[in-house]
């Protein structure tokens, strides 16, 4: 049967911009640019047996079209960047870690500026590096910064807290303690110079400004601060001797090579900074089998360089990429100054191009084999899960539901889902108890059940993908109550069979339908596991919403204080930092960064919690 959508081809303007296919449930399956949309859609329904295998699989699904023109191609490049992100489509290519990664945060903009931890990237306010996969990377770069440089790490735009005395780091020499006037404003900030140096691995410059800074204080026999400052060249020399790799030339540089097998490709990353090696990191990218590298090393530049705030002057490649020209002009509109994309031939450059791509492949390697290990002890604890409960099935999809309330105060459900034995946070739901007052936990529980699977049912409503599938098996917090007023609504609406069972916490006993008796499993059964963690996730999802709306509620009894804010304006504050320690804790520029917040209310808001 001949695609639909190969009729509505001739339709397509002959612009630039970006295509989206569907499938028949309405889900985005896979998001494409091109400088023209006609040409680029067409030729995927010329030919389909010249087309990679990966592709051909992709027109069989498609069931509709859309497309969006732009301007130009590099807005159709950026476009395309934030639906891939948004969608996450399954013929996409696709970082498979979804998480955010960590940066160190230097808030630039204070007075006497903090260096932190942050997953979170505010634009027009603190500086950052990064990112980094690995968070104890992070710390342990943070803990040597707070070695090198006594500055603060109290939190907050302003030092210190209530108290006119200096905190116990003041006298453990680790703060030069500006909370109470000890230094000027000026010398940090010179200090603070010193650790963004730092950070961009400058470390010659570094040494010779502590080098002159120690004879300084030799001549005026400060012998005391001039020993202190020796011991700080003495740690950061210790620490370049850890970065054994290094480049002649003082630049800031990225070095990207690929390994892959069937459809796993490992990207590693190497990252220069001043010439000295500051990060290696790795990546995994899923959907590659059929992928020309050329092409899949394109896609990584553009999930990678979109997510970090820095962008070096130049980043090697292993091979020359799809779009090169067009990847370089966003990355230049990024950085703010001329970005190279080239194929190192010679020199120290290949030299350190033929390391990471080493690296890539004994990553891969691991990785690969770390992944069928995993695969294979998880087809077993399925295997397991379907004896013991009697199921009539695989439980290859398992959804988990709580109930979370304080005396029936913002009340929420949630729903959970694992596949294949692993969670799969993109279906995730929550949902706030509409039809229930006061403290009724079963009338809660009967109400999201009912809610989820009439979505599901209703085949009129907005179609959600979370909904779309049904379980293999259904997992309620709780004992024969809980159980017993889902399964009752499940029968209500004729979804009788679908397998459920309850865990109750206190003495992990299994209660399954119609059974007077509960079954427990021993301590290290990997079944029992299983579904611990689904319990588990869905009792941890469920608990951080309520709080969420907790403190939004409480949120908006303190701003009622505040002149100037209305229900809209509240709503922003509430919807842009989601908890009440957020909004405390925001400085001014991050105040000013939230959209429909004028500057003046910023400053009220900002004036009211820092009490100045």
């Amino acid at each position: 049967m001949e695609n639909p959508v190969k009729e509505q081809v001739k339709k397509i303007p002959n612009r630039p911009g970006v295509y989206i296919y569907r499938n028949a449930s309405g889900e985005v399956i896979y998001v494409g640019k091109a400088k023209s949309l006609r040409k680029r859609v067409q030729n995927y329904f010329h030919s389909p047996r010249a087309l990679p295998f990966n592709v051909r699989y992709l027109i069989d699904e498609i069931a509709s079209l859309e497309f969006i023109i732009t301007g130009s191609e590099m807005e159709a490049l950026i476009l395309e960047c934030n639906l891939i992100k948004k969608h996450r489509p399954k013929y996409n290519i696709n970082l498979k870690d979804d998480k955010k990664y960590p940066f160190i945060a230097i808030t630039i903009n204070d007075s006497y500026p903090r260096v932190f931890f942050t997953r979170k990237i505010v634009r027009d306010g603190p500086l950052y590096f990064g990112p980094f996969t690995s968070a104890r990377a992070v710390r342990r770069t943070i803990k040597s910064i707070q070695t090198l440089f006594p500055i603060r790490n109290c939190k907050g735009p302003r030092p210190g807290k209530s108290a006119s005395t200096p905190c116990l780091n003041f006298h453990l020499e680790r703060c030069l303690a500006p909370c109470v006037g000890e230094v000027r404003e000026e010398e940090y900030r010179r200090m603070i110079d010193q650790v963004i140096l730092f950070l961009k691995g400058r470390h010659q410059d570094l040494i010779q400004h502590f080098e002159r800074r120690m004879w300084d204080y030799s001549r005026q026999e400060d012998f005391e601060k001039a020993a202190r400052v020796r011991d700080q060249i003495t740690a950061l020399k210790h620490m370049i001797e850890e970065q054994k790799i290094s480049l002649d030339e003082e630049m800031d540089l990225d070095i990207i090579a690929s390994a892959h097998k069937e459809e796993i490709a490992c990207i590693e990353l190497f990252s220069t900074r001043g010439g000295k090696m500051v990060a290696r990191d790795h990546f995994l990218l899923e959907g590659v089998k059929g992928v020309e590298e050329r092409v899949y090393l394109s896609s990584f530049l553009k999930l990678h360089y979109q997510e970090t705030p820095f962008v070096p002057q130049e980043i090697l490649v292993s091979t020359d990429i799809e779009d090169r020209e067009l990847i370089e002009q966003w990355l230049t509109q990024e950085r703010g100054s001329r970005v190279r994309v080239s194929v190192p031939l010679k020199g120290e450059k290949k030299r350190l191009m033929e390391m990471a791509a080493e690296n890539a492949y004994y990553d891969l390697d691991f990785l690969a084999e770390k992944r069928r290990t995993e695969k294979e002890s998880e087809s077993g604890v399925l295997v397991e899960l379907k004896e013991i409960l009697d199921l009539p099935r695989f439980p290859r999809r398992i959804e988990g539901y709580d109930i979370s309330t304080i005396m029936g105060q913002s009340s929420v459900g949630s729903m959970v889902v694992f596949e294949e034995g692993r969670s799969k946070k993109s279906d995730y739901k929550r949902f706030r108890i509409k039809t229930v007052d006061g403290q009724d936990d079963y009338a809660m529980l009967a109400e999201v059940i009912g809610r989820r699977f009439g979505r599901w049912l209703d085949q009129t409503s907005p179609w959600d993908s979370s909904f779309k599938k049904i379980p293999d098996l259904i997992v309620v917090d709780g004992g024969k109550g809980q159980l017993s007023v889902s399964r009752k609504r499940l029968m209500e609406m004729s979804l009788e069979n679908l397998p459920i069972i309850g865990l109750a916490k206190r003495m992990e006993e299994i209660y399954k339908v119609d059974e007077d008796r509960s079954l427990s499993l021993p301590p290290d059964s990997e079944a029992l596991k299983l579904l611990q963690r689904v319990r588990d996730e869905a009792h941890r999802f469920a608990l951080s919403y309520h709080r969420k709306l907790r403190d939004a509620d409480t949120i908006r009894s303190i701003l009622d204080e505040i002149p100037g804010l209305g229900e809209k304006r509240k709503q922003l504050l509430v919807d842009h930092f989601g908890s009440f320690q957020e909004v405390v804790e925001a400085t001014l520029e991050e105040l000013y960064a939230v959209k429909g917040i004028p500057r003046a209310v910023a400053e009220s808001i900002f004036r009211h919690f820092h009490r100045f």
